[in-house]
């Protein structure tokens, strides 16, 4: 009995997988994505930058914004279907890409990814 309740806890040790949460794994991304956009928001403006997000982004990227005190970030809102015209940035999630951009930041393990919404002297429409 005891040599069956170690290989069971042996077994589900080598298992454990807390890289990722298992229904949302495009979420892993989401600290790295904020600490980039971090990168770019020196020298920014408070509320000077509008990042588009697909609703299931939305709530990790609002909680970077405000752990890393992204003051240069306005909040970001749940859109079903994101939008880039009129936007700074766009995180793109593997479940709901956007259009290709300049692409600043992907993660190889989940495909998410931030992306320039407009170029300097050009709008996206």
């Amino acid at each position: 009995m005891l040599f069956r309740s170690v290989a069971f806890v042996l077994q589900f040790a080598t298992q454990v997988q807390v890289s990722t949460f298992r229904v949302w794994p495009f979420n892993a991304a989401s600290r790295a994505i904020a600490l980039r956009l971090q990168q770019e928001c020196v020298g920014k403006p408070a509320d000077s930058v509008r990042v588009s997000t697909y609703f299931a982004d939305q709530p990790s990227m609002e909680f970077y914004r405000t752990q890393l005190g992204l003051t240069c970030l306005r909040p970001m809102e749940r859109l079903d279907d994101p939008n880039v015209a009129g936007y700074d940035y766009y995180v793109v999630n593997p479940e709901k890409p956007g259009p290709e951009r300049e692409t600043l930041f992907r993660d190889p393990r989940t495909g998410s990814a931030l992306a320039r919404a407009e170029r300097a002297g050009t709008v996206i429409q």
